[in-house]
């Protein structure tokens, strides 16, 4: 079995964020996904029946064996490169409820916190630069009675609530994810998220 090393372990001063904790065990370890190890044909045997709607009778896995002159093995996740502490991260995180489930793996992965929740440095802005910042585009439309600046609206404010609505969602997603985590016996201490839950208020 591979060894996990010390220096693969994040939490070497005793504690980790845990959206620090999330990031490293989605990408650094890659737990939860049952494609890791996998070579670009198997991922896609696997993927493919479910892909093409094929019925999973078997029928097409014969047909499929028959053209190939042999069966693809699907492989699996391997599980004893994966660091155990990664993998409850990752079955945890599963257990959240379906929209913070998905804020929390996708941002996991980026490693960023959700955004748009701050107002943009411009309402409207031009639709092209002729200079960056300095300079708009023109352009010409007969409809538009000669010359005008195409904009675009940046933000709105219902734009930036639905954003921030959807930060404190994640942030709370992770706040419950670090409890379940304390239930279990862990050689660390998971800290809150390294963000804080309302960055746009006062003082924070």
């Amino acid at each position: 079995m591979k060894q996990m090393s010390a220096a693969s372990r994040p939490w070497a001063s005793g504690s980790i964020a845990i959206d620090q904790l999330v990031h490293w065990a989605l990408v650094d370890q890659r737990a939860g996904d049952i494609y890791a190890g996998l070579f670009g044909i198997e991922a896609q045997a696997m993927l493919g029946d479910a892909a093409r709607q094929i019925s999973g009778d078997g029928c097409a896995a014969v047909e499929r064996i028959g053209k190939l002159g042999c069966q693809v093995d699907g492989g699996g996740h391997v599980l004893d490169c994966t660091d155990p502490v990664a993998e409850v991260v990752a079955v945890l995180i599963m257990q959240l409820p379906d929209d913070q489930q998905a804020l929390v793996q996708d941002h996991g992965r980026t490693g960023e916190a959700p955004g748009g929740w701050k107002p943009p440095a411009r309402w409207l802005a031009p639709m092209r630069w002729e200079k960056p910042e300095a300079e708009a585009c023109t352009a010409y439309v007969r409809a538009k009675q000669g010359w005008h600046c195409p904009l675009v609206r940046m933000s709105s404010v219902e734009t930036m609530g639905e954003n921030r609505r959807l930060y404190t969602r994640w942030w709370d997603g992770l706040e419950v994810l670090g409890f379940n985590l304390s239930l279990r016996p862990l050689p660390f201490v998971v800290r809150a998220p390294s963000v804080p839950r309302e960055p746009w208020a006062a003082g924070a």
